[in-house]
């Protein structure tokens, strides 16, 4: 931010840079979240959508503790290009997982655990990544911020696209290579993006400025030559002057409203979102296994939405903040009452068999209740029997999927017509991704104009 008031304005070619790095960033969350049709089809189960978000959020938010420690250690090329490079063979790793499950060389718990290892090492090296890419648009400065979150928001939009691409005409197979093929050269492509940035004249030099500020802390740091001020480390600019540098502690006092409440927006929307939102069924819609895209579609382009608005309207401030993440709060128990719904929906209009009641399923359960893997003997001749379902309740494309929460029965004739279809649904999603977008980045904005003032009256911490 400048003394004005305004950012300043990059040339296109860097701003363009960092959108593309924005947006590679996200590849591999955004990737596995468009493969919510292919993982239903190879283990006949949504329960990817529950487990890679908690497996993914966990390994991200354990890996953002060892930053603050230790990223100050590791130069920007570590952080962000050779994180860049293992997420691209990271990726690759989903379509070579399915030909050894297909060829028998997997079973398809093991294929399922090498998977979430694989999401492991893909989130690790995207918090990473994306630490070390903020850290870069604050050294730039500009509007470079502001290019990472609109990278952010378009690489959901063209995921989706991309696998929409993909399916068509295709096998699941044959579409996920691809699929992962282009994603994988999306991040190497992003390599060059980078290098853009850093050869850039005004920006490399004041990279390398950095670089130099970087590694002198860490020698004093090691050799224990430096006293500063409690809370503060002094900090030479590039004019030669000093300013003094908050610690990870004074920060955090700073910014722990802003701080909280973003913690609590991206908890419910992955509470929300995608487990319970690809457990949602396409009731009047009939769109089977594309249901599921089309709600990840519907999430990432009201998330665009949301994430854009901030630049043109802000609705409140700090003080009214966590007022509108209580709101934001409410959609977890809006997605309980969805599922209610469509479980409650007559079984007739889902062109599927009577309905069975929410419960772990038992030998004794209705067959439709039963685990996927069932006898050959019930199969129709020429066709092969699915794989076993990963997980202890069936979740399949076009079956109600079992409810988490054992809600009483509720009667299909007490609920109004539009509530028994796809629209409501649909629009609940598109309403979660706005709020998140919206909510999450005024978070980021409000929290960063707390800090920036913070920085420059020390005295006021």
């Amino acid at each position: 931010m400048e003394d004005g008031g305004e950012p300043r304005k990059l040339s296109a070619t860097t701003y363009t840079s960092f959108v593309l790095l924005g947006g590679a960033n996200l590849v591999p969350w955004q990737a596995n979240l468009a493969l919510a049709d292919y993982y239903a089809w190879r283990y006949s189960s949504n329960v990817m959508e529950f487990a890679f978000p908690a497996v993914s959020t966990s390994v991200l938010l354990l890996t953002c503790s060892l930053l603050v420690v230790f990223g100050s250690r590791l130069t920007f090329d570590v952080r962000i290009a050779s994180t860049t490079v293992a997420m691209a063979c990271a990726t690759m790793a989903v379509p070579l997982l399915d030909l050894g499950m297909s060829m028998g060389a997997i079973s398809l718990t093991a294929g399922f655990w090498l998977t979430m290892f694989v999401v492991s090492l893909n989130a690790m090296c995207s918090a990473s990544a994306q630490n070390a890419l903020y850290a870069l648009a604050s050294v730039v400065g500009g509007t470079a911020t502001q290019a990472l979150q609109l990278g952010n928001g378009v690489v959901g939009v063209l995921a989706v696209l991309l696998r929409v691409a993909t399916m068509v005409g295709l096998s699941p197979t044959l579409s996920v290579w691809l699929f992962c093929l282009l994603a994988s050269g999306s991040l190497l492509l992003s390599l060059c993006a980078y290098r853009s940035v850093t050869s850039e004249a005004e920006c490399g030099a004041t990279l390398r400025a950095h670089e130099r500020r970087r590694a002198q802390r860490g020698r004093e740091d090691r050799q224990d030559t430096s006293d500063p001020p409690v809370g503060t480390k002094e900090e030479p600019m590039l004019g030669g002057d000093a300013r003094p540098r908050p610690s990870t502690a004074a920060t955090l006092r700073l910014v722990w409203l802003e701080a909280g409440c973003v913690f609590l927006v991206f908890l419910v929307c992955l509470t929300c979102f995608p487990g319970l939102t690809t457990s949602i069924v396409s009731t009047s819609w009939h769109l089977g296994s594309w249901y599921p895209l089309l709600l990840v579609a519907t999430y990432n382009g009201a998330d665009f939405v949301g994430k854009s608005l901030p630049a043109q309207i802000k609705l409140f401030g700090s003080a009214a903040l966590p007022y509108y993440v209580l709101v934001h709060v409410c959609f977890v128990p809006a997605f309980l009452l969805l599922l209610q719904a469509m479980a409650a929906t007559p079984r007739s209009n889902r062109h599927a068999n009577p309905p069975c009641q929410p419960a772990m399923p038992t030998r004794h359960a209705h067959p439709q209740c039963q685990p996927s893997m069932r006898h050959t003997s019930t199969l129709k001749p020429g066709s092969e029997p699915r794989p076993p379902s990963i997980g202890a309740t069936r979740l399949s494309r076009g079956h109600a999927a079992t409810p988490l929460v054992p809600f009483p029965s509720a009667q299909p004739h007490m609920l109004p017509d539009w509530m028994q279809g796809d629209l409501l649904p649909t629009m609940v999603v598109s309403a979660l991704g706005l709020s998140t977008g919206y909510i999450g980045c005024m978070c980021l904005m409000l929290g960063a104009g707390r800090g920036r003032r913070g920085s420059r009256f020390p005295s006021a911490r």
